[in-house]
């Protein structure tokens, strides 16, 4: 339940971010550096991010994985034995954290070399052995919370209040209080953790029918000349100036899809499945209680935020839209073809990497020296923290991969495509990777990460400076 919820939010949050920039960004391509056709091999390494600041290669990986599966059944030993005293509980809680890390820089790994290099089998057998690794931990200590929140609550306190290392915990035990009806017993949490391979089926199901199995038809661009439409060359073509290009990249882009809607569909029909058994496993409500009041968020806030952009549309997009029917002239509705491209001719402009950087480190400085000068060492292609341009089989889009370890820096995985959206998209994940490293170094271990609901802030808030 500790890695699946750990790792939880910042899933989401990297899915989220991908389909805002694969659905939501126009984009302009270069020909002077990789393109979404372009084979990893001939990618130059100091574009490339640098795993071996994780691990050096895949022997030493293979080790820690070896040795995590070894030690995990050392958590199993404290089973039943946590109310025996403070020191019990401290050392059981020290050791997990201790596991869990190294989980952390196992998972990072392996989704460096499989995010920029998708259809490439070791790559796949690094993330199937990762995932049945996670599931026995998950399982290994699914009794922990299950067994604390059976103890006297005077026991729990007074093992706090003795013990000065136990103290870092006393937020995570009131946390976990709060939730007591909604944790089961241990046997019951062992079952659910064993669900976690077949919850996540769906997922892979559909990423490796987007990003690897499915081939969209040539358009034909600008020059006339007939290029195959890809998942990540897709936004450039939404947004070309011709009108043509763009109609043949939606037509294109949305009939393939159709194509697998049956398919997706039962992707999707399969995730709904696992929501419906957290929400009747664990007696929430609804599947909206499931997902937000583990991070104690009540429905009704949620709902207040729909309800707050619901109420001004009329203000904000639907006004856009009207504007953008006015300045391009269009008679009728703002279709696919007419929503992405630039408005004006002559007003958007391509932007190197460089010339991106030296923009946001410009328009952050508000944010203070530390912060500035981690953000500078982050950006630069040299020190191994981001993969800037797109490749042949990389995963679209954009993420951060932050709380990895207090001795590891993020990753940011970027597609680069020129365009000033994609400077503001390396804004946006620099804010998260700073938000993680900040966490990371200045909180214990079991505080690092952040909910999802609060995970845009800091990535929002880099856009507005840059803005």
């Amino acid at each position: 339940m500790y890695w699946t919820a750990r790792l939880r939010a910042s899933s989401l949050v990297c899915l989220a971010i991908v389909f805002t920039v694969l659905l939501a960004a126009p984009s302009i391509q270069a020909a002077d550096h990789p393109t979404p056709l372009t084979p990893r091999s001939e990618v130059a390494a100091d574009v490339q991010w640098d795993p071996t600041h994780i691990y050096p290669d895949v022997d030493a990986w293979e080790a820690d994985r070896a040795a995590l599966s070894e030690a995990i059944p050392q958590i199993g030993e404290f089973e039943g034995r946590l109310g025996e005293s403070a020191d019990v509980l401290f050392d059981c809680l020290e050791k997990r954290g201790e596991l869990l890390e190294i989980l952390y820089k196992l998972y990072a790994y392996a989704n460096c070399n499989l995010n920029v290099e998708l259809d490439n089998a070791e790559n796949q057998a690094l993330q199937g052995k990762l995932s049945f690794l996670g599931t026995d931990f998950s399982k290994t200590s699914s009794f922990i919370e299950p067994e604390i929140l059976g103890l006297d609550e005077s026991v729990v306190a007074g093992f706090l209040a003795e013990h000065e290392g136990l103290k870092v915990y006393d937020y995570y035990i009131q946390d976990m209080m709060r939730q007591k009806a909604h944790t089961l017993s241990p046997a019951e949490e062992r079952i659910l953790a064993l669900t976690g391979n077949v919850r996540g089926v769906p997922g892979d199901v559909s990423s490796k029918l987007r990003d690897i199995e499915i081939e969209f038809p040539e358009i034909v661009v600008e020059d006339g000349s007939r290029v195959p439409l890809t998942l990540a060359s897709f936004p450039m073509y939404r947004s070309s100036n011709s009108y043509n290009v763009r109609k043949q990249a939606a037509d294109a882009f949305f009939t393939t899809f159709r194509g697998y809607e049956n398919t997706l569909a039962a992707c999707l029909d399969g995730v709904v499945k696992s929501h419906l058994l957290t929400k009747d496993a664990r007696g929430y409500e609804s599947c909206l209680a499931a997902s937000l009041e583990p991070d104690n968020i009540s429905p009704a806030t949620y709902r207040m935020l729909v309800d707050t952009i619901d109420e001004n549309l009329g203000r904000t997009l639907h006004k856009y839209i009207t504007l953008r029917r006015k300045v391009m002239g269009l008679d009728g509705p703002v279709t696919f073809p007419n929503l992405y491209n630039p408005m004006l001719e002559g007003i958007e402009r391509d932007y190197s990497y460089a010339e991106g950087r030296e923009m946001i480190l410009e328009a952050i400085k508000p944010m203070g020296e530390k912060y500035l000068a981690k953000l500078a060492e982050g950006t630069d292609p040299a020190n191994g923290w981001i993969d800037i341009y797109p490749n042949a089989n990389k995963r679209t889009g954009a993420y951060s991969m932050g709380i990895v370890a207090k001795d590891v820096h993020p990753y940011i995985l970027h597609n680069f495509d020129d365009s000033l959206d994609a400077v503001f998209t390396t804004a946006h994940e620099f804010g998260h990777s700073l938000h993680s490293h900040f966490s990371a170094v200045t909180q214990p271990m079991i505080y690092a990460d952040y909910t999802t609901f609060l995970a845009e802030i800091a990535s929002t808030c880099n856009e507005e400076l840059l803005l």
